[in-house]
């Protein structure tokens, strides 16, 4: 065979040399893309993906460092994901027209380098470093890669690189997208890392603001969890919840609670008696996903100081009542004591008055009259606002004629007016109801207040008193005077108890500083009020107000008269009355009203006289306080026995547990002490 017939088969035999080697290359390629995907897949995080990206890559190409940049799909910058040289690392990476290309899967050779922006940033000596730079790049569905090889000479990377990277794409691919991964995964870790340690602390700091302990059980009730481990509530660590409140009066609340698997909340129990500590606990049950009971959870909060404040208020308030009862009991006994003297003076100037022909006599007598209603007056005022600060105040509302209350309590002091030298005058509208209703007594002892210090401190000038209708049904009463005035700075006090504008006030003119106050209290209690304009040295002016409700049957004129008890029945009637003095008053004024008058001075004697006489009886005036048997003992005890005679008391108790307590021992109606003549007219009336 020449040489010209071998040349064939050497061609062929070279051919099949270069085929094998390209084959043998393949599989070269492919074990280490297979051996590189391999160890990638055992790597924990990127860095160890990244080392055996480059391990594989150094086999085929030479190249000094490598950088992976990475954006996620909408942004435009890349940021440098991963570098073998620190020096490139912490750079955004502004997108070109090589970036660009990169991206859509082409592998790029830059052999100017510097001639691209991104590569001037770099200090003089990485720049030096950077002669030629090959680059390709990777999409997938939430990023995009770019990896860049530097080469540290011209020239490095030349077409063969081109072909050698593109047969690498998919392990390039691969190893760029599980990096990209793992970046996200490492961040979300490092996140939510960051937020359980922040959580924790957060949930630390709120415990110890709220000075709450937590705790936690099994489903067994033992407790598993305590958050203050250093504290005394450590030792609830291990024992079942019932243990802990074992002989305490909410265990059973709470063993009822959880067998039933019901919230728990804010059961109070004494956890050391000796130390004075109180605790509260609250709770809930809590389940797993299949809805398993795992336990109880919840909170113990010390409440011993908020305890020990409940415990102080609770004395105090038994304390401020007992000292309420106290004052109640003193002002009745001191009502008593002092009205029982009162009531024989009153009745005793009633009797001489009524046979009194002698005018200087009677100018006495009124003067003594006068100056006793006052002593009562101021009685009655104190009574009256410890009536008012307990709320025990009874408003007796009714049909009342506006125009005789205004009117009459204006003539009680026109004497006293006409004796000062005042003008008292009365302006009243023609459009002012004649009827409304409310409580009579309380708007006369309202306006007796206004109209008795107008006149009392008014030297010289004129009282007014005017009363009109407002829009919107209200009935205004003015009460002007030209008397003293109050100073300004002062009118907010006028109306406190005890209070006088001027201390000299009380000294020229007496007076307890009690009206005013009542007075506004009242007001409120009708549903209306009381204010004041004044200045000093030139009059006042206080102005009541009070809603307008019509009485149901409409206006109506004038009361009539009452009917002379002189032309009454004539009664057979029993005084059980112990002082001596207040049985002759009572007996002169009954007896001239034509009764006849039988006394005794005690309870057990009433029992004897009506078991006696009670068939020649009419009626028994019967004294509250009396030695031996009082008068509601005795009042029982004839009702008890069947004796159906009307009871009337007899009381210088003014407070409406007084009234009360009459009526419950059984007695008909009650007159209160200082008795007067009108006062047992009206009260006999009702037996005509």
């Amino acid at each position: 065979m020449n040489a010209f017939e071998d040349e064939p088969l050497r061609e062929a035999l070279l051919a099949l040399q270069k085929s094998k080697a390209k084959e043998q290359k393949l599989l070269d390629e492919n074990r280490a893309i297979l051996a590189s995907l391999s160890s990638m897949t055992g790597a924990s995080n990127k860095q160890q993906i990244f080392n055996g990206l480059l391990t594989a890559l150094r086999k085929y190409i030479n190249f000094k460092d490598a950088i992976v940049l990475s954006r996620s799909i909408g942004e435009n910058t890349f940021q440098t994901l991963l570098s073998t040289n620190e020096g490139f690392c912490n750079l955004e990476w502004q997108p070109d027209e090589k970036l660009n290309r990169a991206m859509l899967g082409e592998s790029i050779i830059i052999y100017k380098p510097e001639s691209m922006p991104q590569f001037n940033r770099f200090d003089a000596i990485l720049q030096g470093q950077v002669k030629s730079v090959l680059m390709t790049g990777v999409e997938s569905e939430a990023s995009q890669s770019v990896i860049l090889f530097i080469g540290t000479r011209k020239g490095q990377f030349e077409l063969p690189c081109k072909e050698i990277l593109a047969g690498l794409i998919p392990l390039i691919e691969r190893a760029v997208i599980d990096i990209d991964y793992k970046e996200k995964l490492q961040s979300l870790v490092a996140t939510r890392t960051s937020e359980l340690r922040q959580n924790r602390e957060r949930f630390r700091d709120f415990v110890n603001s709220v000075g709450d302990c937590l705790w936690e059980t099994d489903s067994s009730y033992r407790i598993n969890y305590v958050s203050e481990v250093s504290s005394e509530k450590a030792s609830f660590y291990g024992k079942k919840i019932q243990t802990i409140l074992e002989g305490e009066s909410v265990c059973h609340q709470l063993v009822i609670a959880m067998d039933a698997r019901q919230p728990i909340r804010d059961l109070e129990w004494r956890y050391n008696a000796d130390k004075g500590i109180w605790l509260s606990i609250s709770g809930a049950p809590f389940y797993d996903l299949d809805g398993r009971f795992l336990g109880y959870r919840g909170t113990v909060k010390d409440i011993s100081q908020s305890k020990l404040r409940y415990l102080e208020l609770k004395r105090a308030r038994s304390e401020a009542e007992k000292a309420n009862q106290a004052k109640s009991q003193f002002l009745a006994t001191m009502s008593h004591e002092i009205r029982t003297p009162l009531n024989a003076i009153l009745g005793l100037i009633d009797v001489l008055l009524s046979k009194c022909t002698d005018k200087n006599n009677t100018d006495v007598l009124r003067m003594m009259e006068s100056s006793a209603e006052l002593l009562l007056a101021i009685i009655s005022d104190v009574l009256d606002l410890s009536k008012i600060e307990s709320g025990r105040v009874e408003l007796s509302v009714k049909s009342v004629n506006v125009r005789d209350v205004v009117s009459g309590n204006l003539q009680h002091y026109q004497l006293v007016a006409n004796e000062k030298g005042l003008k008292l005058s009365l302006d009243l509208a023609d459009d002012i109801p004649h009827q409304i209703h409310t409580d009579a007594t309380r708007l006369s002892q309202i306006l007796f207040n206004l109209v008795g210090n107008a006149v009392k401190f008014t030297e010289a000038g004129e009282i007014r008193v005017k009363v009109i209708r407002q829009p919107g049904q209200t009935l205004v009463i003015r009460v002007t005077d030209t008397g003293l005035g109050i100073d300004e700075s002062v009118l907010e006090k006028v109306f406190k108890p005890f209070i006088q504008a001027d201390g000299s006030i009380t000294r020229r003119f007496g007076g307890s500083g009690l009206g005013l106050a009542i007075s506004k209290q009242l007001a409120k209690l009708l549903g209306g009020d009381i204010t004041v304009k004044s200045q000093r040295h030139q009059g006042s002016e206080f102005t009541l107000t009070l809603p307008i409700i019509h009485s149901a049957t409409g206006s109506v004129g004038h009361a009539s008269s009452e009917k002379p008890l002189r032309n009454s029945k004539k009664f057979n009637i029993l005084v059980a009355e112990d002082s001596p003095a207040n049985q002759m008053v009572i007996k002169l004024m009954l007896t001239s009203l034509g009764h006849s008058v039988d006394i005794v001075e005690n309870g057990l004697m009433a029992l004897d006289f009506v078991s006696a006489h009670q068939d020649e009886l009419d009626v028994i005036f019967m004294d509250i306080s009396m030695p031996k048997m009082d008068g509601l003992a005795a009042t029982k005890a004839l009702r008890q026995q069947g004796v159906g005679l009307p009871i009337i008391a007899l009381t210088a108790h003014a407070l409406n547990t007084d009234r009360e307590q009459c009526f419950a021992a059984g007695m008909d109606k009650f007159v209160t002490k200082p008795i007067r003549a009108k006062d047992l007219q009206d009260v006999l009336l009702a037996y005509q």
